[in-house]
């Protein structure tokens, strides 16, 4: 069975996708940015934006959706920001992981070019897992290849640096490449692909 959960307490979707989806014991939530009902970014002032504020506000209205669906934080398994500025990486992955504190969840931050809102300098999408058995776990590696040995133009070398990163982190949580259902790799180079 399938739950929606569209609201007029929070901004209605500019494109077409729901606030939330339950479906069984997983809470799927669409993106999500540090608005009001009538698409009001907090924090935004003609010619200026205040990230923290739309980060307090976006984290407040993903408390609010999982409240609609009898859910909470703590039931989060992954949580993907969106971050339009490389400067503001940082405050962003402190005041996430501070609402995040104490909780075992797959954090990842990703650059952005922008948002079909302007102004909007995060958006967050996230999965919520209600029941305890067979939890699923996502788990996010990053290859960032700045190992000064690491030759940067290799990708047969930075594919398995990746991997044994992946490899190890899946240790980490007593799992192994047989554990996985779905790997997503994200290039920055097409030429990559062939690989």
């Amino acid at each position: 069975m399938k739950t929606r959960i569209r609201t007029d307490e929070l901004m209605q979707p500019i494109a077409t996708f729901s606030h939330a989806t339950q479906a069984g014991g997983m809470i799927h939530l669409g993106a999500t940015a540090g608005t009001d009902s009538q698409r009001r970014l907090a924090g935004v002032r003609p010619g200026l934006c205040d990230v923290e504020i739309q980060i307090e506000k976006m984290l407040a209205n993903v408390d609010f959706v999982l409240s609609k669906l009898g859910a909470h934080k703590n039931q989060l398994i992954r949580f993907k920001t969106y971050v339009t500025d490389v400067r503001d990486f940082q405050i962003c992955e402190s005041m996430v992981k501070q609402w995040l504190q104490g909780i075992d969840v797959d954090t990842v931050f990703v650059g952005t070019i922008g948002f079909p809102l302007p102004q909007a300098q995060v958006e967050v999408d996230a999965v919520a897992q209600l029941g305890k058995d067979s939890k699923l776990v996502y788990l996010s590696v990053l290859d960032q290849s700045q190992e000064p040995s690491m030759n940067a133009h290799s990708s047969i070398e930075r594919f398995n640096h990746f991997f044994d990163k992946l490899q190890l982190s899946l240790e980490q949580r007593k799992l192994t490449l047989k554990d996985l259902i779905h790997v997503h790799v994200v290039l920055d180079d097409k030429e990559q692909a062939s690989y």
